[in-house]
């Protein structure tokens, strides 16, 4: 290797160091390295370190980067064998499994010889204000078992492995509430027995070591064998908005376009783990029987409209002329009392690019109506009289004026424009301009909508009617995490073991009409008042077409006193 004096050794380390910090290649990183170095101080490192601070970044960043040097350094030990995937800094199976070091640390080198120690001695203030700090601490691990539930499990349903979840959930819960107890009894005056409080943190320490061993002996085996790097890159991408435990946040790993490239493979390891955790799931079934409908006129815009829709093509235009013209035309009354929801409505491009008039709207996969035939004789000699009758109608206000009440009785009977003119809504593309949402009472684009859904000051998730979700909203402060992991999953699926009855209870009412609504409320872990409501949504014939999920904070609406006016 050419040798490279102090300060060009350094740059070199800096540069190794900056590229993973900004989400550099690892494999490309580490041959940088193995190209320019036989070896390399400790000391070079560190002065390496002090100059990435200098510059600007962050000192708890280094602390991750503490395990990039590890790891390059085994690379060079390997002989440049690639790093396995789910080793390399960042990557969601690595995280997991720092965060487990750090847990396991907690434990057997705070908490438990300090418990130890305060059992020996008794009423040590000291000791106790480190076992109730230790503890405080330990309760973070919220954070790292609502990623795997939010993000992993999910993805485990989605391949089929569904039993191991259900368990690991209800004991997750349960830790959570072994901790707080420790917790409540540490923090009671007067102290409890000691006993009694050895004994509740004993068992949260247990119950933490014992699910550290399920997740990194069963679970992440399993699932390496069948995720692939784009789930594994959701993962990545989502676990930020949850949070980490015990750790600053990790680098920004990302898959290679080959390992993106990858196909998986069958596991048969997968496949027999989850029959040993479905005999002990046995008891809680938690999946839905319903199944999955035809896609509806929404979804399948939703697969098809990508961004700005394309012109309508003049060959598909002549055909839609061609079949409202000889399709036999339907009863009104039957139309508006159409079970079809949304449809979807194509006005053609005229002449010059401008839009004509849109055609009026089909339900997919429906023939389409033809014109309205001309009024006879009869009918339009009845035209006159029912202009003047309704001039003189009993609705028109005492004191009109006569030339506006004549005006109102002339107006169009029609759609107020820009409505769907419906009860239901309706989607209208017309080749030139973005698809417009139109509802009863006014429309969007699609990037209004999108934007007013995500400044809602409320938590919406949408559970369609076969009770898999569809759709969250996302402010960026929800109350409850959500992932888009989530998004075709059953909903029972989406809720700890010690809910799914209730949640069971509140979707069979809704299918069977019994219930409209359910409310619930809860003081969230002391701090907060959360008010929760599920809604039955249907159509205007009555047709249940989902759930909708409702989360407010109403702690500060709570607190609201007085008034306070727009003029104020």
């Amino acid at each position: 290797m050419t040798e490279h004096n102090a300060v060009t050794r350094q740059k070199k380390i800096v540069e190794i160091l900056s590229m993973l910090h900004d989400g550099g290649d690892f494999e490309a990183a580490k041959a940088i390295f193995d190209a320019t170095f036989d070896g390399v101080d400790v000391a070079e490192i560190t002065s390496a370190e002090r100059e990435l601070i200098a510059s600007g970044l962050n000192p708890m960043a280094i602390q991750t980067l503490c395990n990039v040097h590890a790891a390059v350094f085994r690379g060079k030990i390997t002989n440049g064998e690639k790093t396995p995937m789910a080793d390399i800094p960042g990557h969601p199976v690595q995280v997991m499994k720092l965060e487990n070091v750090v847990l396991m640390s907690l434990l057997n080198d705070e908490l438990l010889p300090a418990l130890k120690k305060w059992q020996q001695y008794g009423t040590d203030a000291a000791l106790l204000a480190r076992i109730a700090a230790a503890l405080e601490d330990l309760a973070t691990i919220d954070r790292h078992y609502l990623r795997k539930e939010n993000l992993i499990f999910p993805l485990m349903d989605k391949y089929g492995i569904t039993a191991p979840p259900k368990v690991m959930w209800g004991v997750d819960d349960e830790i959570r509430g072994w901790i707080k107890d420790a917790r409540r009894l540490v923090a009671t005056r007067p102290l409890n027995d000691l006993y009694v409080i050895e004994a509740a943190v004993e068992k949260a320490a247990k119950e933490v070591d014992e699910m550290v061993f399920k997740e990194e002996e069963i679970m992440l085996p399993m699932v390496l064998e069948v995720f692939t790097a784009a789930d594994w890159a959701l993962v990545q991408r989502e676990s930020a908005a949850i949070g980490f435990t015990l750790i600053p946040e990790p680098l920004p790993w990302q898959p290679t376009k080959a390992q993106l490239a990858a196909q998986p493979k069958p596991s048969k390891m997968a496949q027999e783990l989850n029959e040993m955790a479905k005999a002990l799931a046995a008891s809680q079934e938690l999946g839905s029987a319903r199944t999955a409908k035809a896609p509806s006129d929404a979804e399948l815009l939703a697969t098809i409209h990508q961004g700005q829709p394309a012109p309508v093509p003049l060959a598909t235009q002549a055909k839609l002329e061609a079949a409202r013209a000889a399709a036999p035309q339907a009863d009104a009354a039957d139309a508006d009392a159409s079970p079809d929801g949304p449809r979807i409505s194509i006005a053609p491009r005229k002449a010059g690019g401008t839009a004509a008039p849109a055609a009026e709207a089909i339900p997919a996969g429906h023939p389409a109506k033809s014109a309205p035939a001309a009024p006879t004789a009869t009918e339009a000699a009845a035209v006159p009289e029912a202009t003047a009758a309704a001039a003189t109608a009993p609705d028109v206000p005492a004191g009109m004026p006569p030339e506006i009440a004549a005006a109102l009785a002339q107006a169009p009977s029609g759609p107020v424009p820009g409505t769907s003119g419906t009860a239901d809504g309706r989607i209208e593309i017309d080749g030139v301009h973005p698809a417009r949402v139109l509802l009863p009472t006014g429309s969007f684009d699609l990037a209004q909508l999108t934007h007013v859904l995500r400044l809602l000051p409320l938590d919406l998730t949408f559970v369609d009617d076969t009770d898999t979700v569809r759709w969250f909203s996302d402010s960026g402060e929800r109350v409850f995490p959500r992932t888009t992991a989530v998004i075709g999953r059953k909903v029972q699926n989406c809720h700890p073991p010690r809910s799914v009855d209730k949640v069971e209870k509140i979707l069979a009412d809704f299918h069977a009409g019994r219930e409209t609504h359910a409310d619930f409320w809860i003081n969230l872990h002391g701090e907060r008042m959360v008010y929760i409501r599920y809604f039955a949504i249907t159509d205007a014939a009555g047709r249940y077409l989902g759930c909708l999920e409702v989360t407010q904070d109403i702690t500060a609406i709570q607190q609201l006193e007085g008034e306070k006016r727009l003029g104020d």
